[in-house]
């Protein structure tokens, strides 16, 4: 991991390299330093970690995901256990197999998961097993430094994804490879905010700037007869 941060991270301010020196991760050129929040570099001001942090804890449902996401075994046992989803296609573990043992991969919105000790998490909130906290939005990433970004169940969750989607796009190597899971008939389910759904069109066109090589459903079709 400080291998990786060493030579990939960039400074949100000036968008040049970072360097890690007295504990510190800063800028060589105008010297911005990222905040260490629970020994993790953020790139984040104070008041929008903070922010978020309320938001987590409004309403019943944000308040219920907080507690899962602290608690992520019982988090994975009840999803797995109670969900009516059947999984279809690659898992993000089968996508892994695919890549080399050395491709750099960043796992965007994680939350407290952890794929595989290989894959940096990157999430705006500091859960256990975060590497970096970073809105999706910025990305603290040299331009063409990533082999491989997975973001599973978090598109929905963002603001504005066509932007996050250009963030993903800019930081992956040319053959670099996205692996995306979102959703399409489910109900509304706050992580704080729940802003989007999409149909296979839909996706197409917001993922127009890459090469598809596969788009097809991964969970289905129980939950959505379900409802």
């Amino acid at each position: 991991m400080a291998e990786f941060v060493f030579s990939n991270l960039r400074c949100l301010r000036c968008r040049k390299r970072l360097i890690f020196r007295e504990g510190k991760y800063s800028c060589s050129a105008c010297g911005t330093s990222a905040t260490m929040v629970r020994g993790k570099p953020a790139f984040l001001a104070d008041q929008d970690l903070q922010k978020f942090k309320t938001d987590l804890g409004t309403g019943f449902l944000n308040r219920l995901s907080t507690f899962l996401k602290k608690n992520p075994a019982l988090y994975n046992a009840l999803f797995y256990l109670l969900s009516p989803a059947l999984f279809l296609g690659k898992s993000p573990r089968a996508f892994l197999k695919l890549l080399p043992s050395e491709a750099l991969i960043v796992d965007i919105g994680s939350g407290s998961k952890k794929i595989s000790p290989n894959v940096i998490n990157l999430d705006i909130y500091p859960w256990d097993n975060v590497d970096i906290v970073s809105d999706a939005h910025d990305l603290p990433f040299l331009d063409n430094s990533v082999d491989a970004v997975i973001t599973t169940w978090t598109m929905e969750h963002l603001k504005y994804p066509g932007k996050v989607v250009s963030e993903i796009y800019r930081v992956l190597k040319p053959r670099g490879y996205l692996y995306l899971s979102t959703n399409f008939i489910i109900p509304y389910h706050s992580s704080p905010h729940d802003y989007y759904r999409w149909t296979r069109e839909g996706l197409a066109v917001l993922l127009e700037d890459f090469e598809l090589v596969e788009l097809k459903p991964t969970a289905g079709p129980t939950c959505a007869l379900l409802l």
